[in-house]
């Protein structure tokens, strides 16, 4: 966990840039939904979480605003924030995002001593764990871990009072975050390592909280022999304010008066919750409801109320209408899909048990990899298998779907009626609909076949290097015929070699092309190879299997999972990569790992325009 306190703090040299206007001047922060426990799987990144407030930077022609997340101004009072800003920018336009900190003497942040910060500079440091556009252009869009490296590059030299908020991917141990705990730090934020920066709370980000520490808003207070004696705080929960409970503690003499003199600005005849507190009922002065205040607390009672609660500040960056009470989501429960919405249910139910991988996760990883595989099967013809009571039950192959789903299409072919996906909210439906398989043609709706795939299908017990071989030599004839392949994992035994090609509406010629380059591997080598379907002609040898590109058939689209115990990925692999990546060695998990890298079909479309079957 020590990623997680590195800051960049080196001799600051100004950037030499080009001035370029701000793609936006204002913007709704990304937020984290309160979580019980981390998630832990693939694809997440881990951070502190700050104690301060939170506020994003605009710097445009040498020039900075800070704004907190309820739109106010603070540049005032940050001052030396936003100079330090305008020193590591110089020409450069930006918009950052980050917590405002005053450290405690433990290096931690400590919103009590940010509370009394003067506007000095001294302590104060500006943590920045985002970034939102740079030179002109919105990084909003891309994935965070795009944005963060471009920020730790941002960030090198930067002022004293700048510091680049570290992660590690690794999810903390229950000894790091009880270590964590004992040193006071307010809790830790999971994030998607793909997520793009959305406004609100989606659940691409999860908060974990290692201390009780929130705010709440005032709506009334109690008075003693020396003045203020308590707070009396709420919450929102839908549209009225419930009583919290009091806080009698944290007050130091001078807080007390200035916070005494602003409420008695504020009194109302009215109490403001829902229902009046019993034992407050005439001691209790009522406010109108419009300040919030931070508030440390040891638990709550059985009733839902505060137990030695302590003010720790006012909390004038927060809009008191969206403090609400906040219910933690489960560590598996699945985000909402930024690809529309997209209802999904059962996201608990395990799909595969051996490796314990929910409809959940089943889902996050389709989501994940959905820009990448939606080009290879969007108006494609397609059958799914599906598992309701997944993969080591019964499955279901279904050719067509009854009903609507949303982003599926349907369509009228000569082999009969056929479904499609038409966006990234289809393929997510599908998963919703217990889909496991995605299977596609390989010609598009009413088009022409420009998609060849040879399925390699190895007899039972031949060695790995005998598939690997055969690979390679499928690709080499197809080079012979002028024809560049693409090589990805079945995720079974063997590999698909597939070639893309210009739209032949003549899918006999299409189906004979493939046929022939089956024969000609048996051929040439018929101890090796076979392309007959038969059993006994398979015995020893690689099944070269042609048939995937006859009219109306289908095979395992590029990026699905397969439903199999291993939960394994149907993954394109460089053709560099045939040595070390077997056939099944792609699973869920590692493929979302792969998503994050370059693409190894970046040019798969290119050359599809550009190669026909020669006559």
């Amino acid at each position: 966990m020590d990623t997680l306190h590195r800051t960049t703090r080196t001799t600051f040299n100004a950037p030499a840039h080009h001035a370029e206007k701000l793609p936006f001047q204002s913007a709704e922060v990304m937020l984290a939904r309160l979580s019980e426990s981390l998630p832990s799987d693939m694809g997440w990144v881990y951070e502190l979480k700050y104690d301060g407030h939170r506020t994003l930077g605009f710097v445009e022609g040498g020039h900075a605003r800070l704004i907190t997340r309820n739109q106010k101004d603070c540049t005032a009072r940050f001052f030396p924030a936003a100079e330090a800003l305008e020193r590591m920018l110089g020409t450069r336009s930006a918009v950052v995002d980050g917590e405002m900190t005053v450290a405690d003497g433990k290096g931690l942040s400590d919103f009590s001593a940010l509370q009394a910060y003067r506007g000095d500079g001294a302590g104060l440091v500006y943590v920045l764990f985002d970034l939102l556009a740079l030179d002109g252009q919105d990084l909003r869009g891309l994935p965070l871990t795009r944005r963060k490296a471009a920020l730790k590059e941002l960030t090198q030299g930067a002022p004293p009072c700048i510091a680049y908020s570290g992660h590690t991917e690794k999810c903390p141990t229950a000894r790091e975050l009880g270590a964590l705990k004992a040193r006071g730090a307010e809790g830790i934020v999971a994030k998607r390592a793909d997520s793009p920066y959305t406004a609100g709370k989606n659940g691409d980000w999860r908060k974990l909280k290692l201390r009780n520490a929130r705010e709440f808003v005032i709506g009334g207070y109690t008075v003693g022999e020396s003045g203020l004696k308590a707070l009396l705080v709420g919450a929102y929960d839908g549209k009225p304010l419930l009583f919290a409970g009091s806080v009698g503690t944290g007050f130091q003499e001078a807080v007390r008066r200035t916070l005494a003199q602003k409420l008695s600005a504020l009194r109302a005849a009215a109490c403001p919750f829902a229902e009046v507190p019993k034992r407050y009922r005439t001691s209790a002065v009522w406010v109108r409801p419009v300040l919030a205040a931070q508030v440390t607390y040891a638990g709550l009672t059985a009733s839902g109320l505060l137990r030695q609660a302590s003010f720790q500040g006012l909390r004038e960056d927060k809009d008191v209408s969206s403090i609400e009470n906040e219910a933690p989501m489960s560590a598996t429960e699945p985000y909402k899909t930024k690809k529309g919405s997209v209802r999904l249910t059962s996201a608990e139910k395990v799909m595969f048990p051996a490796s314990g991988l929910t409809k959940g996760e089943l889902f996050a990883y389709y989501e994940a990899a959905a820009a990448r595989m939606l080009p290879y099967v969007k108006g494609r013809p397609m059958s799914v298998v599906c598992c309701p009571a997944g993969v080591e039950g019964e499955k279901f192959f279904r050719r067509h779907l009854q009903g609507e789903f949303s982003g599926i299409g349907q369509a009228s072919l000569g082999e009969g009626e056929a479904f499609f996906v038409k966006s990234a909210r289809g393929i997510l439906s599908l998963v919703q609909y217990n889909a496991v398989e995605l299977h596609v043609q390989g010609a598009k709706c009413g088009a022409g076949a420009d998609v060849m795939v040879f399925d390699l299908d190895p007899d039972e017990g031949l060695p790995l290097a005998e598939v690997r071989r055969g690979a390679s030599d499928v690709k080499e004839l197809l080079a012979s015929l002028g024809l560049r392949a693409f090589l990805k994992t079945s995720g079974g035994k063997g590999y698909h070699v597939c070639v893309p090609l210009r739209a032949n509406k003549n899918i006999e010629k299409f189906s004979a092309f493939a046929k022939t380059v089956a024969e000609v591997l048996e051929r040439e080598y018929p101890r090796r190879y076979t392309a007959s379907i038969s059993k006994r002609a398979r015995e020893g040898k690689i099944f070269i299997d042609w048939q995937r590109n006859v009219r109306g058939a289908t095979s395992a689209a590029p990026y699905s999972v397969r439903a199999r115990a291993g939960a394994t990925v149907s993954m394109p692999i460089a053709w560099e990569e045939l040595g070390r990546v077997a056939p099944d060695g792609v699973t869920v998990a590692a493929a979302t790992e792969r998503l994050r890298g370059p693409d190894p079909w970046a040019d798969f479309f290119d050359v599809m325009r550009a190669q026909t079957i020669k006559e």
